[in-house]
């Protein structure tokens, strides 16, 4: 089976779905059916859902912002999982059903 740009390879999505930050981050965006979001309202909402409040600080905010940009987001950009624009900071999230189950399925296990 060959794979075009966008679509995206099974052994790339799995091992990007392995990481649990992005996991929340996948989450996060099919949550919300928003075209596009920035950087930094994505830091904002996942330092609200998976920090705890004690460590919900700005020096933490601003370490996950730039492990999501200089990590995190290019990854799942790579998997074709989002498109990210890391010049204006932007990503958007590219629904796929195959993907939402997946994470569904991982997200049951680990319950």
């Amino acid at each position: 089976m060959s794979y075009s740009k966008k679509t995206p390879r099974p052994q790339l999505v799995l091992e990007t779905l392995s990481n649990p930050t992005r996991r929340a981050i996948l989450a996060e965006l099919s949550q919300h059916n928003e075209p596009s979001i920035t950087l930094n309202e994505l830091t904002e909402r996942l330092t609200q859902t998976t920090l705890p409040p004690k460590e919900n600080t700005q020096a933490e905010q601003e370490t996950l912002l730039i492990d999501l940009h200089h990590n995190h987001l290019p990854k799942l950009d790579n998997a074709n999982i989002i498109d990210y624009d890391p010049r204006s900071h932007t990503l958007r999230y590219l629904q796929d059903d195959r993907i939402e189950t997946l994470l569904h399925t991982i997200e049951s296990e680990l319950s």
